[in-house]
């Protein structure tokens, strides 16, 4: 995985959502660029803030599965983040499904 340091990470302007989202990236070290207010280009894959869209770079689609969650399993199981990392919720829609996940 390439060295991407972070950029514009965390802005003054975010809610408080996002601030969680990209302090579990920073905590987990998983390398990133904030191209925008709402856009986090990782190695592999696109992660869009808010809608919580992700789109794998191999892929012509958004994945199915959307938020900070689902990004999370996902760097899980691409090997980006250690399991022990755990998947946590950063937003209301993220507790409301975490039914779904076991959580």
């Amino acid at each position: 995985m390439p060295k991407i340091k972070p950029t514009l990470s965390i802005l003054p302007t975010d809610d408080a959502d996002t601030r969680r989202s990209i302090q579990w990236l920073l905590d987990n070290h998983v390398p990133f660029v904030r191209h925008s207010r709402y856009h986090l280009k990782l190695d592999g894959l696109n992660y869009f803030l808010g809608k919580g869209t992700i789109f794998l770079d191999s892929e012509d689609q958004a994945r199915p599965k959307r938020g900070f969650v689902a990004l999370q399993e996902l760097l899980i199981s691409m090997g980006h983040v250690r399991s022990s990392a755990g998947v946590q919720p950063t937003s209301s829609l993220d507790e409301d499904r975490s039914h779904e996940i076991g959580l």
